[in-house]
């Protein structure tokens, strides 16, 4: 009788011991799990804030390049061979898939061969106003495909003055 009682009271305690070792699990658990979401939920929007940062960045940079490109004597000289020279360079350095020189009328040359009007163009617009510029994306008279464009106005001194 005595080691049954003893037996009985070793499974109590041992069952006893699995119930609260097994509680105290699920609730680190479910502690641990709070604060994980918690933390990610505070970090997200810093790492949201810095994505649109490094974003904003290399849209200036790509802004920047293209307005530096405007002050290039060889590109104000408005001869094509010079230019394309220079834009092929540059396209092939800031992965642009098109580059292009285009006319106060809206006539754009580009380094494939390919004239296209782009005068009804926002961002042509806007850069013909002395807004370098980005555009919203969109579809490529070039090839069809989906882009998003850099425009800056480019100022050309003539015997008659400064035109764009």
């Amino acid at each position: 009788m005595k080691k049954s009682v003893t037996a009985q009271f070793i499974v109590y305690i041992a069952v006893l011991l699995i119930v609260i070792c097994g509680s105290l699990g699920l609730i680190a658990n479910a502690t641990s799990s709070n604060a994980l979401i918690n933390s990610i939920e505070q970090q997200l929007p810093a790492k949201a804030e810095d994505g649109a940062r490094l974003v904003a960045s290399r849209i200036d940079t790509r802004l920047k390049s293209i307005i530096t490109l405007t002050k290039m004597p060889a590109m104000k000289s408005m001869d094509w061979s010079a230019q394309y020279e220079i834009l092929t360079q540059v396209q092939e350095g800031l992965k642009f898939t098109h580059m292009g020189v285009a006319s106060y009328s809206g006539r754009c040359s580009f380094t494939n061969g390919k004239t296209i009007d782009l005068s009804d163009r926002d961002y042509f617009i806007r850069a013909l106003a002395g807004q370098p510029c980005m555009s919203d994306p969109v579809v490529s008279r070039i090839d069809g495909s989906l882009i998003v464009a850099f425009a800056a106005y480019m100022i050309i001194t003539t015997t008659y003055g400064e035109c764009w």
